[in-house]
């Protein structure tokens, strides 16, 4: 036993003096492990802190807490008034805002735009209880019930310095009053004055226009209908 209790004292210490004799390696592997550590931890919490925010950027500006599709097969929510108001009348529901989404291709300098712009239809009073898109008004006025041949821009269509992917000649370069005009597939060509321009900093909010729930059903020539319905 004494034996032993020698042999590993010995061995002691000649471990610890390798390890004094390398003071530089030792402490640069102990950087390296605390760095490595470090690095681990901060990189976990950037992640969840992107994912988050990406998270409530979607909520906030796009889509809010739940949405409700059409029945598989089917293109439109059919009789959404009936729907909407049971949807309302669930404990705890804030708004409920149903939504056209079309596709229509802008003209600039009286040419067809290159670039298709997704069109959504919003009711402008309960799309501002489930998204606060209404906040990111950063030209002009939001949309109201009466905004017959009116819409939004998103600043990525707009343009005017204010988005951070295009150039500003890839955008309509529009103005608070100009006239737009717009081709659908299914409602031709139709004409909108510029009422506001929309900047919510959301890589999807700002490539939308936003017109109003019934310019839409004139254009689709539907009514009661919705492609979804946002909570």
């Amino acid at each position: 036993m004494k034996a032993v209790g020698n042999l590993l004292k010995v061995s002691f210490f000649l471990a610890l003096k390798n390890l004094l004799s390398r003071k530089r390696l030792f402490a640069m592997t102990v950087l390296i492990v605390a760095l490595s550590f470090v690095s681990v931890t901060f990189t976990s919490a950037m992640i969840a802190g992107v994912s988050e925010t990406m998270n409530n950027q979607l909520i906030n500006k796009m889509y809010g807490n739940i949405i409700i599709e059409p029945r598989e097969g089917e293109v439109y929510i059919n009789d959404v008034d009936v729907l909407l108001e049971k949807i309302r009348s669930v404990p705890g529901v804030k708004g409920a805002a149903p939504r056209y989404y079309l596709g229509g291709n802008f003209f600039k300098n009286k040419k067809p735009y290159p670039a298709a712009f997704g069109f959504m239809a919003i009711d402008p009073v309960e799309e501002k209880k489930v998204t606060d898109v209404y906040m990111d008004v950063s030209r002009g006025e939001y949309l109201t019930e009466k905004s017959r041949g009116e819409l939004m821009l998103g600043s990525h269509i707009a343009g005017g310095a204010e988005q951070y992917i295009m150039p500003e000649d890839e955008t309509l370069e529009a103005e608070i009053g100009d006239r737009l005009k717009a081709a659908f597939g299914a409602g031709g060509v139709r004409e909108f004055r510029v009422k506001a321009v929309v900047n919510p900093r959301d890589i999807y909010a700002v490539m939308q226009a936003y017109i109003t729930i019934e310019d839409a059903e004139e254009i689709l020539g539907i009514e009661n209908k919705a492609s979804v319905i946002a909570v």
